[in-house]
């Protein structure tokens, strides 16, 4: 892909991102709607404090949450240096550590064949995988 191919694709999220965030901001992290988790965490300069709904997939071996910006995303890049988050998923905090980046086929056990599909054709080749700190997140 291009610079200016993938310029494009990230627009296009942001675009998605500033009208879907506000209709998924109340519903996310609830215990009814597993898909969506809140990341809690606080501006590196700022100080100031931050939620952030995103897509998060728990599994035996990590936490997986979908960057479709890439890494330049602020929560990540918050996340990574305060060495982990606070998440709300299922309607309990947990806190995830060690921020990781990885690609998509590291990440495929966490999400199945239709997600795989979906994140392929929207061009998501970058995710995050943290470690969770504990209790155990696949509840």
């Amino acid at each position: 892909m291009t610079a200016v191919e993938e310029a494009t694709r990230r627009s296009r999220w942001r675009r998605l991102a500033v009208l879907g965030g506000p209709a998924t901001r109340p519903i996310s992290g609830k215990r009814w709607f597993p898909l969506y988790g809140v990341l809690h965490h606080v501006g590196r300069r700022s100080g100031r404090e931050y939620a952030t709904p995103v897509v998060v997939r728990a599994t035996p071996t990590g936490t997986y949450v979908p960057l479709p910006f890439g890494d330049c995303t602020d929560w990540y890049r918050n996340a990574r240096a305060a060495g982990g988050v606070r998440t709300t998923w299922k309607g309990h905090d947990y806190w995830l550590a060690d921020p990781r980046i990885i690609d998509r086929t590291s990440a495929a056990e966490a999400f199945n064949p239709l997600m795989r599909g979906l994140m392929r054709m929207a061009g998501i080749d970058t995710f995050v995988r943290f470690e969770p700190v504990a209790p155990d997140l696949r509840r």
